[in-house]
């Protein structure tokens, strides 16, 4: 799906529905700890999946 500017916006995958930007929290790990949030969804991304994966704690 795209906007009028044929900018990518929302990819389906299976019975998601994401950004179809790459979004990261890595700047926010802080206040995700302080939520004790316990899980997160990592898609797999053509480039970098691995360094992702290392900063998770």
């Amino acid at each position: 799906m795209s906007t009028r500017e044929q900018e990518p916006f929302l990819l389906l995958n299976g019975t998601h529905t994401l950004s179809a930007k790459t979004n990261s929290l890595l700047g926010h790990l802080d206040e995700i700890r302080r939520l004790e949030v316990d899980v997160q969804l990592i898609s797999p991304q053509a480039e970098h999946t691995d360094r992702i994966m290392s900063c998770r704690s």
